[in-house]
């Protein structure tokens, strides 16, 4: 046992292991100077948190690249990046964990860094050695299988790097409007054991849960808010290009599919805040990917997995059941055992529903469930946004409220769904894989409560159809494909003949798609940042210091300043449009002489909506105070005798104006607010949400 066991040191501390070992030391020693180096010069201009952040990945991109190159010599196919960022999130997690531990039984800083980092050191040499760049050995026969998948990473990596970088120059403020700083509020009261309370918002756990996790990893500064969208929208673009591939046969197709569904409007808002729609987008896509592998070899596994990631995206909007009929017809019309694989994904999807409410059940007073709890809030009889419609062609002018970009898109969309189902060789290929969306487009326009008078039975925004992006920008540039080789087959015979007296085509592709990604991120960053700063004022206009990733650690530093040192944090009192646009017209008719049913029926108006409507006109909005609660006040500052709890916002009249106040619980015994005296508030702005210094008599003019 001995002798082997000296046998097997001996074979691994041989003269090629020992060679890695010392390179293994030297990019590490060098990657720790870059990380250290980096981060000081970094805080100089940025905060601590980002600083940390950058020089971290930095200095990872580092060790990455020298390891997989110089190290290990790593030439192989394989997902090594994916694997690299997925291992050193384990080892910088296991790191902290040794050291805190450590630090608690030896009761030495310095000796736990020590213990932290020789472990991890070790675990990463063979992590990166026999996991992350293993040696694999590929056989002649495959080698044009092995360059055609090394080629498809390379696209593929090329556009996810493209996404990242997208995304970050993208971030936007968090919103005010409710939802998205509500979900980061809910899931810091489940990471510090508060009292929870359940709405339409609180109960999606679907996105909830990541936001849990990455407070977990990297705490609750408001920059750690990004991750959990962002991050879904890079997997989402991950399982988009992965879909397009397996429908379209083409990376090329692939990568333009991806880019610009990175740039729709839409995604752009939806990867920047804590809201269902681009958690919804990855789930469905991730489920959808599972289904397409389903269908190509009918193993089990992947139909359960489809349905678990259906069921996560239902956790984070209900609506997404309506992609539900689309994908059971695909598994009915395309697989062996129709009815069997058909009642495995339901029967998966309808336990794992009934599982969550058995459990609402349980532990909440909720005894339907998720369905009870969005139909006492967001489906309540006075929710503002169900209607009453006239005319059953009412529902389809819902559609004529979209923005321009929704518009076009689903004209085009239109257009390919005719094209598709029309052309003989179209509809073979592809009509199949229409079915989901078409399915979640006829419950979303069609799902009502009563015909006499016809009765919404759920709210229509323009944000519910960001789930169906993916899909509709698929079969646009596929309908723009195939018209093309159908008009111009001469040109597509004449760019293939020239392809193959191409000496060196791998070359020039790449370069084609690296110089595709760098005109993609310029002309969209061009366009984005000239509509951002239009926004604001013109003599704010500095896209970097209205950057996200520059104003929040600001905002964060003043708001805490604010709190901590008893100065009021204001908002004046205001109604949003929407509301005014409902009551006003109404109030002015009933001036006039006109009773209220009288006025109902002049403005086309019902009831309910009105006395719905009213209510938030009467209370008015002040949404950004809660935001100033949930994300810029210190984990630290909420926190009394031992209890985690948010501030209250208080509501105070000043002469004609309404206010509500933030501040914290220690100062508001001696709270005074008085004209003419000159105080210093934080004063809230929403709609772009800022916070400015300003003397309170200031605000009351």
């Amino acid at each position: 046992m001995i002798n082997k066991l000296l046998s097997r040191a001996k074979l691994f501390l041989s003269k090629k292991n020992l060679i890695e070992i010392k390179r293994f030391i030297i990019v590490g020693s060098i990657a720790f100077f870059i990380d250290l180096g980096t981060y000081y010069i970094l805080s100089i201009f940025l905060s601590i948190f980002l600083s940390k952040f950058f020089s971290f990945i930095i200095a990872s991109g580092f060790t990455y690249l020298c390891n997989k190159n110089w190290t290990f010599k790593h030439q192989d196919s394989d997902n090594s990046l994916i694997k690299f960022i997925i291992f050193y999130i384990i080892s910088g997690n296991l790191n902290s964990t040794i050291n805190s531990i450590s630090l608690y039984l030896i009761k030495d800083k310095f000796f736990s860094f020590i213990l932290a980092t020789g472990f991890t050191m070790i675990f990463n040499f063979l992590g990166l050695k026999f996991f992350i760049f293993k040696k694999i050995k590929i056989k002649e026969n495959n080698m044009d299988i092995y360059y055609e998948d090394k080629y498809e990473k390379f696209v593929l990596l090329t556009t996810i790097i493209t996404v990242f970088f997208i995304r970050i120059l993208s971030m936007q403020m968090i919103q005010d409007g409710g939802d998205a700083f509500a979900a980061w509020g809910v899931s810091k009261l489940l990471l510090y054991g508060h009292s929870y309370y359940f709405s339409h918002i609180t109960a999606r756990f679907g996105m909830i849960i990541p936001a849990v996790i990455f407070q977990i990893l990297f705490g609750s500064h408001p920059l750690v808010y990004y991750i959990a969208p962002i991050l879904a929208s890079i997997i989402s673009s991950y399982f988009l290009f992965k879909i397009t591939l397996i429908i379209s046969k083409s990376s090329k197709l692939s990568f333009f599919v991806t880019a610009f569904f990175s740039i729709f409007p839409e995604i752009v808002v939806a990867s920047s805040q804590l809201k269902p729609e681009i958690f919804s987008t990855a789930y469905v896509l991730i489920s959808f990917y599972f289904l397409l592998k389903f269908l190509n070899n009918q193993k089990n596994k992947y139909i359960v997995f489809s349905s678990i990631f259906m069921f996560l995206s239902y956790m984070s909007k209900i609506d997404n059941l309506f992609f539900v009929p689309g994908f059971v017809l695909i598994i009915f019309l395309k697989s062996s055992k129709k009815l069997k694989y058909s009642f495995i994904f339901l029967s998966i999807l309808i336990s794992l529903i009934l599982i969550e409410t058995v459990l609402y059940s349980i532990f909440t007073p909720y005894t339907f469930g998720q369905i009870q709890i969005i139909m006492n809030t967001h489906l309540a009889p006075s929710n503002f946004d169900l209607k009453e419609l006239t005319s059953i062609f009412d529902l389809f002018k819902r559609y004529e409220y979209l923005m321009t970009f929704w518009k076009i898109i689903l004209v085009l969309f239109i257009f390919s769904t005719i094209f598709i189902i029309l052309n003989k060789e179209t509809r073979k290929k592809y009509s199949l894989f229409l079915l989901p969306v078409l399915s979640f487009y006829f419950f979303i326009t069609f799902t009502i409560k009563s015909l006499n008078p016809i009765k919404l039975a759920i709210p229509f925004e323009q944000r519910y159809l960001t789930v169906t992006a993916s899909f509709v920008i698929i079969f646009v540039f596929i309908f723009i494909k195939e018209l093309f080789i159908l008009i111009k087959p001469k040109l597509v015979t004449f760019s293939t003949k020239l392809k193959n007296h191409v000496k060196d085509d791998n070359i020039i592709s790449r370069r084609f798609y690296v110089i595709s990604a760098i005109l993609i991120f310029l002309v969209f960053s061009f366009g984005f940042t000239k509509n951002y700063l239009s926004y604001y004022p013109e003599n704010e206009r500095n896209f970097f210091k209205l950057h996200p990733l520059y104003i929040i650690p600001n905002y964060y530093k003043t708001a805490n300043y604010a709190y901590s040192n008893g100065i009021p944090v204001v908002f004046k009192k205001e109604i949003a449009e929407r509301f005014r646009k409902v009551v006003l017209p109404i109030q002015e008719l009933i001036s006039k002489g006109y009773t209220l049913e009288q006025a109902l029926k002049m403005t086309n108006t019902s009831k309910t909506i009105y006395e719905a409507a009213l209510a938030r006109y009467n209370s008015g909005d002040f949404k950004p105070p809660y935001l100033f609660i949930y994300c810029f006040i210190d984990i630290d500052n909420l926190f009394s005798n031992g209890k985690f709890k948010y501030p209250e916002m208080k509501r105070i009249k000043i002469g004609n104006e309404e206010i509500g106040i933030v501040i914290s619980e220690k100062f508001l015994n001696n709270l005074k607010l008085e004209k003419n005296k000159n105080q210093r508030v934080l004063l809230l702005k929403s709609s772009l949400f800022r916070m400015y210094w300003e003397v309170l008599d200031n605000i009351l003019e």
